[in-house]
């Protein structure tokens, strides 16, 4: 009498588990915050990537991630991403568990400062940034530990007689 229900229950939690693996890429734009859109999706939300990815409205690259699934055996939803563009890239492993902790590993990028326009420096700013940061930790979106370092190269102020700032390292 029990083994009609073990078999439906096996039968159950092995659809569900397919399901859970074929869950197409584009869902994942539904959690992005707002502000985020993309295009070009390929693979599901474990494994994939999108074409191109942009936050209001300014172009950021093509995006791929997958997801490092035996990290969520220790309470935490953890992704690789790499982003590339024509003029550099960029790559971390984010990891994000209950509680609002986001933690960020493994960050290294080489872009130029007019990638960063409108996020952190203002438009028409132009250099390269080199980032390489082992781990660093935001707690509901606000910055709570961080190691390693960046590097601002050449450095400069907009307009044709910008003033050449030169380079630093934080």
């Amino acid at each position: 009498m029990r083994r009609p229900w073990l078999l439906a229950a096996l039968g159950i939690a092995a659809f569900l588990l397919i399901l859970a693996a074929t869950l197409p890429a584009s869902l994942l734009l539904r959690f992005a915050p707002p502000g985020f859109t993309a295009t070009g999706f390929t693979g599901s939300v474990w494994r994939g990537s999108a074409e191109s990815i942009a936050y209001r409205e300014q172009p950021l690259g093509a995006l791929r991630w997958d997801c490092q699934v035996l990290r969520l055996l220790t309470g935490r939803l953890a992704y690789g991403l790499t982003l590339e563009r024509p003029d550099g890239r960029a790559s971390l492993v984010a990891a994000a568990g209950i509680g609002g902790l986001l933690e960020l590993t493994d960050v290294a990028a080489a872009l130029p400062v007019a990638a960063f326009a409108g996020f952190v420096a203002p438009p028409g700013w132009n250099g390269a940034v080199e980032i390489d940061v082992r781990r660093a930790s935001l707690q509901d979106g606000w910055p709570v530990s961080a190691d390693g370092m960046a590097i601002v190269r050449s450095l400069r102020a907009p307009g044709e007689r910008g003033l050449d700032i030169g380079s630093f390292e934080l």
